[in-house]
């Protein structure tokens, strides 16, 4: 455990991704203590602040608000509260949150209040190592492509495949046009270019055919996942997750009892909230 110059402990997850931090209160942090915890967000892309039992949604918005303003979600502006409770599947696929806005979220908290007894785990992945571990070459070849996300499979996965889907969706569709993103994309802190594809909202490569876009994506999901490329957390009531959109992707597992509850019997709450959008750019 390492002991930074404040008074919080930082330890790692994994050797290349994610972080526990101890000796935190949110609900009474100095500007001091947040410049040194974005360091710390900053360097291992994904902190888990232990200990925030006692923290309720207005706790947690006023901490997010810390780092940037609360960001709404495109498909639901005028929700009146931008911290929301999860209480259904939101898993079984890799993403970065809100990749089908012109500008998505640049950071997400989550705040586990009530735990099944056993699952529901969450897993992210370090995006700057999946592009800087692809060959020479290849990095060479995605670093100038765009590549088109879709929310289609953000409202299909809880509402099923129906004509009723199709409709709302191709409604939706009409509302909020699909942007083009970078498939690198640069860091405006850090500076450096971290792989922005995931298989849950990225459907086409722009420059290149229909099948040699699905060859690549396929690719690029399956390298960006590797073992060594992750870390996985086992959460505890009280946890707060604080990860970057930016340069990770993140993999809620749905195997925990109840997963498919209606939301007030659900065995598994968590409390979130999105931080400031931002326009990805290659460079």
């Amino acid at each position: 455990m390492v002991r930074l110059e404040t008074s919080f402990q930082v330890r790692p997850m994994s050797g290349n991704i994610g972080a526990e931090v101890f000796g935190i209160d949110i609900r009474d942090v100095s500007d001091e203590v947040v410049a040194e915890l974005r360091e710390a967000w900053l360097e291992h892309l994904v902190l888990i602040l232990v200990g925030q039992e006692e923290a309720d949604p207005s706790d947690l918005g006023a901490f997010a608000r810390r780092f940037g303003e609360p960001y709404r979600h495109i498909l639901f502006p005028d929700t009146a509260d931008p911290v929301h409770a999860i209480n259904v599947p939101a898993g079984g696929f890799w993403h970065s949150d809100v990749t089908f806005a012109e500008e998505p979220p640049i950071a997400t908290m989550l705040h586990a209040r009530r735990l099944p007894a056993k699952g529901g785990d969450t897993m992210w992945a370090n995006m700057y190592l999946a592009y800087e571990t692809l060959s020479f070459a290849m990095q060479k070849f995605v670093a100038g492509l765009t590549a088109r996300h879709d929310f289609d499979h953000f409202y299909r996965y809880p509402m099923g495949d129906s004509l009723e889907t199709d409709q709302f969706v191709l409604d939706q569709k009409r509302l909020f046009p699909l942007p083009a993103h970078p498939v690198v994309r640069r860091h405006p802190e850090t500076g450096r270019e971290a792989l922005y594809v995931n298989e849950s909202f990225t459907t086409r490569i722009e420059e290149l055919s229909p099948s040699e876009s699905d060859a690549i994506l396929e690719l690029l999901n399956a390298h960006s996942t590797r073992p060594e490329l992750t870390c996985r957390h086992r959460w505890s009531v009280g946890d707060l997750a604080f990860w970057d959109n930016r340069c990770t992707m993140h993999y809620p597992i749905d195997d925990w009892a109840g997963s498919f509850a209606t939301p007030g019997q659900s065995s598994r709450q968590m409390n979130r909230v999105t931080i400031q959008a931002e326009r990805p750019v290659a460079d």
